[in-house]
């Protein structure tokens, strides 16, 4: 059986594991500045994965939020 992957980010050490972090982003959603973060995570060892709670959508204010 088979599953599906879930939609996100992923950062992995260059080892290639380290301990798991999930972290959540807040209302701009996943845009670059927070992927940036999450690299700078791996380089200290941690796999971290940030899903994409909003399918790719990065809002700009606030006021774009559903």
């Amino acid at each position: 059986m088979t599953h599906p992957q879930p939609e996100g980010f992923l950062a992995v050490p260059p080892g290639g594991k380290g301990p798991g972090v999930l972290v959540l982003h807040a209302w701009w959603r996943l845009n670059d500045t927070i992927k940036a973060f999450w690299v700078r995570l791996d380089k200290t060892g941690f796999t971290a994965f940030a899903p994409n709670l909003y399918h790719g959508k990065v809002a700009d204010t606030i006021n774009q939020n559903p």
